[in-house]
């Protein structure tokens, strides 16, 4: 039998990018046959961006409508300032540095009462451990589960929440919607290890790097790092929220992800964390 004709993708592939990265699903569905025909890289890159298509396509109606009251655009060098700026509660306990050779250097570490828990990360390597000091007793330290710290992916920015059960952190790996994403694990104090995370939803995860999310309680603010929408090499942007996520909130544990009745383009707008349209006026025309 004949072989099957190779054909050259009818649209580039950073424009499917582009497609997918503002959540245009209908012109990345419109792209993907001719991907699906071309030679072996470009199938295995159409499979990935459908599953990755796909999990934001169900994520979108479950969109969290927490409301977006600032944005700040940093570098690393200067983030940890602005982090003090706007959150010293959050900056007490997180400390980013960039080394000479441009490595990025994160260390969070908190206390709990009984409740030690830290990553302290070099070039060398990453360690993630949780320790306990039961009263009058030696302390205990633990390896955090191999659920979170697994050997094929590559975590990164965790963050404990003060009951010192959630823990939020980015992983880098095929089963997100790109680059590194944020995930959602909670301690068992049955079997004393985090449990299987779940990946968080839209607007906190994205095509692009989302580094970390953070509850300030004493703000009552949420606070979201990430890359999306930055064109220079090491921009990060700030992302302020008033309020707690609805995924971390009592609501979301007893009764689940609830859906938006909003259409789907103001669905993408908040998804995509865009200012909203101004209305038109007479001096616009």
């Amino acid at each position: 039998p004949q072989a099957p004709k190779i054909v050259t993708p009818s649209v580039p592939l950073d424009s499917l990018e582009r497609y997918y990265e503002v959540y245009n699903f209908d012109m990345v569905r419109r792209a993907l046959p001719s991907f699906e025909r071309g030679a072996e890289p470009m199938r295995r890159k159409a499979e990935l961006y459908t599953e990755r298509m796909e999990r934001a396509e169900r994520m979108l109606e479950h969109t969290d409508l927490i409301p977006l009251i600032g944005k700040y655009k940093s570098d690393w060098q200067t983030l940890p300032s602005l982090l003090k700026t706007q959150s010293p509660n959050l900056a007490r306990n997180m400390q980013i540095e960039i080394d000479e050779a441009g490595t990025i250097l994160y260390t969070f570490d908190v206390k709990l009462g009984q409740l030690h828990f830290a990553l302290h990360r070099n070039q060398a390597q990453k360690t993630l451990v949780r320790t306990d000091y039961p009263s009058g007793e030696k302390a205990v330290e633990t390896e955090v589960s191999k659920l979170i710290s697994t050997p094929e992916g590559d975590e990164n920015f965790p963050v404990l929440l003060s009951d010192g059960i959630r823990l939020i952190f980015a992983r880098r790996s095929d089963e997100g919607l790109g680059g590194y994403d944020l995930y959602l694990s909670r301690y068992s104090v049955d079997k004393n290890e985090f449990l299987e995370p779940s990946l968080m939803g839209l607007p906190f995860n994205s095509p692009a790097n989302d580094f970390f999310l953070a509850y300030d309680d004493e703000q009552n603010k949420t606070f979201l790092l990430s890359d999306r929408g930055c064109t220079k090499p090491g921009e990060v942007m700030l992302y302020v929220f008033e309020g707690l996520p609805q995924v971390l909130s009592e609501k979301a544990s007893t009764e689940g992800e609830q859906s938006n009745n909003l259409d789907k383009d103001e669905l993408i707008r908040r998804a995509l964390l865009r200012e909203p349209a101004q209305p038109k006026t007479n001096d616009d025309n």
